[in-house]
């Protein structure tokens, strides 16, 4: 759900019709609001707030140390994403491998939580 702006955008951009100006508004409206949810969740940086709040970069040295910090971070959440997901993979073969009676034991509801916690946080440095 929290990508559904983010998504809209894009769709949007993609019309094609004569006011091109109106289509590009109402993306950037859509792009926007995305921005406040993840800003909202606490899932945007402090280095790309500031970034976003100030128009941007100055120099060409600040844009490219800056776009290196994101590709590291969207490498790091890919990889972070790939281990939750074969966490989850390795849990429920094991789930199904034990016996339908076990009871669940204490701290793996908990584990269920905290994989969807950040899962989200990761997905958001996607995009």
């Amino acid at each position: 759900m929290l990508k559904v702006p983010f998504y809209l955008a894009e769709l949007t951009e993609k019309i094609a019709q004569d006011d091109r100006i109106q289509i590009i508004k109402i993306s950037l409206a859509k792009l926007k609001e995305f921005i406040s949810f993840c800003e909202a969740m606490e899932l945007v940086p402090e280095e790309e707030l500031e970034t976003y709040t100030q128009g941007g970069p100055n120099s060409f040295a600040d844009q490219r140390a800056k776009k290196i910090a994101r590709f590291k971070r969207q490498r790091a959440a890919e990889s972070k994403l790939l281990e939750i997901k074969e966490r989850k993979e390795r849990r429920g073969r094991s789930t199904k491998a034990s016996a339908l009676s076990t009871p669940v034991e204490a701290g793996e509801e908990d584990e269920l939580d905290d994989d969807g916690e950040e899962e989200r946080e990761a997905s958001c440095y996607l995009y």
